[in-house]
């Protein structure tokens, strides 16, 4: 499996995490929903205007799925140099963390975590990147 050389590989992957958090099947939204809670490393991104977070471990290798995702190495420095090159420079700040925080909590528990670092994917013209589901 092939790390992601583009935007556009870590948007596909971000729409293919979103459709399993708002999966259906059970078991599906389960494993999303763990991933997501125990990520420190989260890309921000829009849905229909409103933030979501997804883990960047998967977002780093092309067209992730449940079953390639186990398969890939998830070296977090590795996932950190992948992603800080293609979507630029992680962050952390204390407004976006409660915006996670609240985000988060309604799939389950998760506390605030200042060793939390974010990545805020971008569109073409500079503005947050925001897709329609």
């Amino acid at each position: 499996m092939a790390a992601v050389t583009k935007r556009d590989d870590v948007v596909d992957n971000l729409k293919t995490f979103e459709n399993h958090i708002r999966s259906r099947k059970k078991a599906e939204k389960e494993w999303a929903v763990n991933l997501l809670l125990k990520a420190t490393h989260i890309v921000i991104y829009k849905v229909n205007g409103e933030n979501h977070f997804a883990p960047a471990e998967f977002c780093h290798h092309s067209k992730l799925t449940i079953e390639s995702f186990e398969k890939v190495d998830k070296d977090i420095k590795e996932v950190d140099k992948i992603l800080t090159k293609i979507i630029g420079h992680p962050f952390y700040n204390d407004k976006t963390e409660e915006k996670h925080v609240e985000y988060v909590k309604q799939f389950g528990d998760i506390k605030i975590n200042p060793d939390r670092q974010f990545w805020r994917v971008k569109d073409e013209r500079g503005k947050n990147y925001n897709f329609k589901v």
